[in-house]
């Protein structure tokens, strides 16, 4: 009986704790004035107002997906990826997923930075429920982030928003090949960075195309705001 007590009891705590993290404290940061220097998006890109010279350019692409390769209903195919809209536009796509928000609050902390939103897919209809994708719909996405990506280089870095664990039919590791090909169009000096959920299933193949991977450490996943 007291075991159930006390086990209920720090369940009431951690969800006590998860709420002033999640909701509580940026409102006490508005209230404080806490702010981040002023910056703008125009034309997929965001830059800092008071900044005259250009000088680091990171683009930021997204593609993530959570593979139940035991769920039924068949592979996920282009369909199902473009419920919504055929893909997310650039500059969309950098307050699309709480991982793109957090690298661009971060970075644009810093000054001198230019962050550029790269065509990229729409969260997939039925989430984690959804089984592996097709080889089809890997390819197609591909094509439109690697596209867009070369008409807007140079790039300085590379902000990779990915869950790792995605599954698709005949591509050993997507998320490496993800890196795989776009170092191939970035060349082999610009920084590939990542984040990860904690739930993803990455090896050293992925680090042999990029320079860092950064994982979510709780649930929810209110660290992603910080990486």
């Amino acid at each position: 009986m007291v075991k159930h007590i006390m086990m209920y009891f720090f369940l009431f705590i951690a969800f006590i704790i998860s709420v002033v993290l999640i909701f509580i404290l940026p409102q006490l940061f508005i209230k404080m004035n806490i702010t981040f220097p002023d910056i703008k998006i125009d034309n997929e890109v965001i830059t800092y107002l008071n900044n005259e010279e250009k000088k680091y350019r990171f683009a930021v692409i997204q593609y993530f997906h959570e593979t139940c390769t035991f769920c039924p209903g068949g592979d996920t195919d282009i369909d199902d990826w473009t419920r919504n809209v055929p893909f997310v536009k650039g500059k969309n796509v950098l307050n699309s997923s709480s991982y793109s928000k957090g690298f661009v609050e971060q970075a644009t902390l810093f000054k001198d930075v230019e962050i550029i939103g790269i065509n990229s897919p729409d969260q997939v209809f039925g989430g984690s429920s959804r089984s592996w994708n097709t080889k089809e719909s890997f390819e197609h996405f591909m094509k439109i982030i690697l596209d867009d990506l070369k008409s807007k280089l140079p790039v300085d870095g590379v902000q990779l928003s990915l869950h790792g664990a995605m599954a698709v039919r005949d591509i050993a590791r997507p998320e490496a090949e993800i890196a795989k090909r776009v170092r191939e169009i970035v060349g082999p000096n610009v920084p590939i960075s990542a984040t990860f959920d904690l739930h993803g299933n990455e090896d050293e193949e992925f680090l042999k195309w990029s320079d860092a991977a950064f994982v979510t450490k709780r649930y929810p996943h209110y660290d992603a705001a910080l990486q």
